[in-house]
């Protein structure tokens, strides 16, 4: 257990949050209450009421907690050099395929997803919609240099971004199955290629 030493809120905040998904991970909902969040966390359970107030606010926390780091990945992705081919699988495996990997390879990381989809819904749609905007300026900006043209499948920039994540998102599974990590990136650059392919301007 960390030992327990003076920090600002932000720190004691963060570290937290890490304690909360270390025990997720590896225990699922049995574990997740704040008694074992503050053990684990190197607090008293009045400490960590200093902080949330509840096990739902602090699972609203964790929620925003897990979303950041990948967000922030597919950020610096939208913003590197190479084709768009590249940029495009790039900005879909730091995110989506991110949490494919959570879900893959940790004992109970599908069970976290689907208990963030009932308990923080209103987050992930933030999130998907911010994920969609990104996407799409990267999609626009390629269409406004004359190299692809999204109205050639009858769709725009921001509907062809829906439609990848939308896309990405099925190709972790075959039937109730998760795929392997081979698998998962062939099925993904395959993706890519078609959209970019299907949508680059003729010369």
């Amino acid at each position: 257990m960390p030992k327990w030493t003076r920090k600002t809120a932000e720190v004691r905040q963060r570290e937290i949050l890490q304690a909360a998904e270390r025990l997720l991970i590896q225990y699922g909902d049995e574990r997740f209450s704040l008694a074992a969040i503050a053990t684990e966390a190197g607090l008293s359970k009045t400490a960590l009421y200093m902080h949330f107030e509840s096990r739902e606010q602090l699972f609203r926390a964790f929620t925003e907690y897990i979303l950041e780091a990948p967000m922030l990945r597919a950020q610096e992705e939208a913003k590197s050099d190479g084709s768009l081919e590249d940029r495009v699988f790039r900005l879909l495996n730091t995110k989506i395929g991110h949490f494919y990997r959570v879900s893959r390879e940790t004992p109970h990381g599908g069970w976290l997803i689907e208990l963030t989809n009932q308990l923080s819904a209103d987050l992930l749609k933030k999130d998907r919609q911010a994920y969609e905007r990104l996407l799409a300026r990267v999609l626009s900006e390629a269409e406004f240099a004359g190299r692809i043209d999204p109205s050639i499948v009858g769709l725009t920039a921001n509907t062809l971004a829906a439609t990848l994540i939308s896309a990405a998102h099925g190709l972790a599974r075959e039937d109730a199955a998760f795929v392997s990590e081979g698998v998962f990136t062939q099925r993904l650059r395959g993706l890519v290629r078609a959209a970019v392919n299907g949508v680059t301007r003729s010369s």
